[in-house]
């Protein structure tokens, strides 16, 4: 900004450009001696000047998007020299709805010759009304018959604590509060304002803005998204998993999620959901009543479905996920974990997700030397990755971490999504091949979100864990000779996972991959084709069994399953 700009930004000055050049001209001023002059009064005037800027940034960084005539602005301020202080953008050029409080007559007397368009109380804020003309702000509030303030400037360095103390019993709240810096108690300040649920996310000049949690992501405007968060605030998240009550993983979860280091976030919900309708198992009711954060349990519908039918499963996996996210937005958070609850972690992994500060990102995930999850990740073709090759790192010097950020059309297992995505209502469609968490990076993809793999970042599938929720039972196994002609029967004792949790295709010493739809699964016993027919109850096993297999064997067969 030039000089004379700048003098007239001051309001010093009411002539025009050409006659204030003419003028400095006529007085031989030099360069050097204008400078100067600038800088005196630049010098003499500096609340001005920072407060002609303060309140355009505020503007800029928070209400860019704000419907123009709708804003509604409230000062307090004790003195009598500054006068145009930090609002009179929004009067002159928003045409917001301006009230200026101030105990000082003088002050609210200037300010009616000034600014006329402005509402001005003369009053002094503080928690209760013992003194005449003092208020609280529940009943400035009321007084103004408003029921939304978008922007409470506080300058003042008296009884500040005492002021914002009355927001607690206010059902009204300002959506943001800018705060002059004087010889005040900041982390007072901070610790009250925390616990209204506001964040502090800057300081501009020499004043600190603070936000409501729940407007974060509706009002920071673009330009300031990228903008790091006061290294003091993490910012919060949430955790979504499902587990089941009879697991042999519940403890390893638990304390997987207590020794998060939580160096650049802050926890604040895990949501559960598991099979009820309550809970009955003493290790997880332990856990949650123990557990150092916060638990919150919901439980999975009570919908018939046929297990072997992934379409089916697959919507009720929604459906229970969907549920977790509807309760999980009862409390604030600006990302949201998704993870699968048997997966095995370190514990910076949250931090590095979330220092990555993008709309979804999601770690590599192994299951031995292998890639995981062959289903969820995507290319940004909807191309399944199945070869860890895709992950390779060529340089791990890399200063910037963005370069290990690998852009695809969908991740699963386990993702941090920033939380303002899930505001808008996206979800997790049903369907198996592009629906649950496929699904839900697509609906984010189609609001521009982008979606990331963190090639610098592992998580393991624990096999030793998934193979403790094997049970043993014993499957009758019917081998056939290369003519399909009956060859001899007999009983394997294999350990076969829960039905509820996992369908496999299992061989002898190992397990492969998962199954679709089939009712039986095949294995192979040295040259011969093999039939194992599995089910999850005696029943179903008898059913198909008097239906299909009694015809085909000729034999009796007694005690198909035991559990």
């Amino acid at each position: 900004m030039n000089f004379f700009y700048k003098l007239k930004s001051l309001a010093l000055v009411n002539i025009s450009k050409l006659n204030l050049k003419t003028f400095i001209k006529s007085k031989n001023y030099k360069k050097k001696d204008i400078k100067n002059f600038e800088d005196q009064i630049l010098s003499k005037n500096s609340f001005h000047q920072k407060f002609s800027q303060l309140d355009k940034k505020i503007y800029n960084n928070y209400f860019d998007q704000k419907i123009p005539a709708l804003g509604v602005v409230i000062e307090y301020s004790l003195h009598e020299d500054e006068i145009d202080s930090s609002c009179l953008y929004f009067e002159k050029f928003l045409g917001w709805h301006l009230f200026n409080i101030s105990p000082n007559s003088s002050r609210i007397e200037k300010l009616k010759t000034l600014r006329p368009k402005s509402i001005n109380f003369n009053l002094e804020l503080s928690d209760t009304e013992k003194k005449e003309n003092s208020t609280t702000l529940k009943l400035l509030f009321k007084k103004i018959q408003t029921d939304n303030i978008d922007l409470l400037l506080l300058n003042t360095n008296k009884n500040v604590l005492n002021i914002l103390k009355s927001l607690h019993d206010s059902d009204i709240k300002p959506t943001v509060i800018c705060i002059k810096n004087y010889e005040t108690d900041s982390d007072s300040i901070l610790t009250i304002l925390n616990n209204l649920d506001y964040k502090l996310t800057e300081e501009i000049y020499d004043s600190s803005v603070y936000v409501q949690n729940y407007a974060i992501n509706k009002y920071i405007c673009k330009a300031n998204k990228q903008k790091s968060i006061n290294s003091s605030i993490k910012p919060k998240v949430n955790i979504i998993s499902n587990i089941f009550q009879n697991s042999n993983y519940i403890d390893s979860f638990f304390n997987q999620i207590k020794t998060l280091h939580q160096n650049n976030f802050k926890l604040e919900t895990v949501y559960i959901s598991t099979n009820g309708p309550k809970v009955t198992n003493e290790k997880l009711l332990k856990q949650i009543n123990e557990a150092p954060f916060k638990v919150e349990i919901s439980f999975d519908p009570e919908i018939d479905i046929d297990e072997f039918q992934m379409l089916e499963r697959s919507h009720k996996w929604s459906m229970i996920c969907n549920k977790s996210i509807f309760k999980s937005l009862s409390t604030f958070s600006d990302f949201t974990i998704f993870l699968e609850a048997d997966l095995t972690y370190p514990p910076d992994v949250i931090d590095y997700l979330v220092e990555a500060n993008v709309d979804v990102v999601a770690p590599v995930i192994n299951v031995g030397s292998s890639f995981y999850d062959s289903w969820g990740y995507r290319n940004l073709n909807g191309e399944k990755i199945s070869d860890i090759e895709f992950f390779k790192i060529d340089n791990w010097q890399a200063q910037d971490n963005r370069e290990y950020l690998k852009e695809l059309s969908s991740v699963g297992s386990f993702l941090s999504i920033k939380t303002s995505f899930l505001e808008k209502s996206i979800r997790l469609p049903i369907g198996y091949e592009d629906g649950m968490l496929v699904g839900l990076c697509l609906g984010i993809k189609n609001f521009n979100g982008k979606i990331y793999c963190r090639k610098d970042i592992c998580v393991t599938h624990p096999t030793s864990y998934w193979r403790n929720q094997l049970f043993n039972t014993k499957i009758y196994l019917i081998s056939k000779d290369r003519n399909n002609r009956l060859q001899k029967e007999l009983v394997l004792e294999i350990d076969l996972p829960g039905f509820q949790d996992v369908y496999i295709k299992p061989q002898l010493k190992n397990v492969t991959k998962t199954i679709l739809t089939h009712y039986y699964i095949s294995i192979s016993e040295s040259k011969r084709r093999s039939n194992v027919y599995c089910f999850d109850s005696k029943s179903s096993a008898k059913n198909h069994y008097e239906s299909s297999l009694k015809t085909k064997t000729k034999n009796e067969i007694s005690n198909l399953f035991l559990y």
